[in-house]
C-alpha cells in the first residue's frame, strides 16, 4: 500500500528557507539581502563629495576670503556672532527665587490660601512650598502675572500646625 506525502505548507517553506540563511551565516546573506550591498559602499564617501584626505587638508589650510559685508550678520562676522553668550548662559541673570515665610496651617480639616508676589517688574513663573508636617496642596495656579496662589490643607496625624515657607521662580 503506498502513502502519499504531503507538500510542506508555505509557511513551512518559508519558515525552512529563512532557517538555511540564517545558518549560512553573513557571506550569503550579503548576497541574498540586497541591502546588504549598500554597507560595502563607504557613505563618507558621499559626505565629502568624492575628496581624499589630503584634498580636504589643503583645503582646510588655503587662507580665507576677505569678509564681505553680505557676510556680516547686524554689522558683526560670524565669529563675532557665535561669541555672543547665549540663551542658557544669559537666562540665569534673567531668574530670581523668591522665598517668603507664609506662617503656619492649622489641623482643622480646611484648605489654607497662601500667595507669594515677585518684587515690581517681575514676573512669576511657577512656585512650590515646603513645610515641616504634611500638607497637601489642592490648588496651585497664578493669580497675576507676579502672584502665584496656592491653597493648602494640613492632612498629617500630628495635630500641631505646620509651619509653611512658598518659594517663586520669578522672571526679571
Amino acid at each position: 500500500m503506498f502513502r502519499t506525502i504531503r507538500h510542506p505548507s508555505p509557511a513551512t517553506v518559508i519558515a525552512l528557507l529563512a532557517l538555511f540563511i540564517a545558518m549560512s551565516g553573513t557571506a550569503v546573506a550579503a548576497g541574498v539581502v540586497p541591502v546588504a550591498k549598500r554597507a560595502l559602499i563607504a557613505d563618507n564617501a558621499k559626505k565629502v563629495q568624492g575628496k581624499t584626505v589630503s584634498q580636504l587638508l589643503a583645503h582646510e589650510q588655503q587662507p580665507a576670503k576677505k569678509a564681505l559685508e553680505s557676510d556680516k550678520i547686524d554689522g558683526m562676522h560670524a565669529q563675532d556672532v557665535a561669541a555672543l553668550p547665549g540663551p542658557a548662559s544669559s537666562a540665569t541673570g534673567l531668574m530670581v527665587i523668591k522665598t517668603q515665610s507664609a506662617g503656619q496651617v492649622a489641623d482643622d480639616g480646611r484648605t489654607h490660601p497662601f500667595s507669594i508676589s515677585c518684587d515690581a517688574g517681575q514676573y512669576v513663573q511657577s512656585a512650590g512650598f515646603s513645610a515641616d508636617n504634611v500638607v497637601v496642596a489642592f490648588e496651585s495656579y497664578p493669580m497675576s502675572a507676579s502672584t502665584w496662589s496656592m491653597d493648602l490643607a494640613h492632612m498629617g496625624a500630628n495635630p500641631a500646625p505646620a509651619n509653611v515657607t512658598l518659594y517663586a521662580v520669578c522672571i526679571k
